[in-house]
């Protein structure tokens, strides 16, 4: 009996992590309504209209 060893589907563990990174993000604005969180010092304030920037890291999302 012989075993072939598996292919690992790169794409498809992207496609999966992709989807659980959107779900954090729904989770979290969902948790936080009009709240902001900064994604790389994690300081929370209140939602702008338009682009967001961090008032703490200086961190802009676009």
């Amino acid at each position: 009996m012989v075993y072939r060893r598996r292919e690992f589907d790169y794409r498809n563990d992207l496609d999966r992590q992709k989807r659980a990174l959107e779900e954090l993000e729904s989770e979290r604005r969902r948790d936080y309504g009009d709240y902001w969180v900064c994604p790389r010092c994690g300081h929370t304030q209140e939602s702008e209209y338009g682009k967001q920037k961090c008032l703490w890291c200086g961190y802009e999302e676009r």
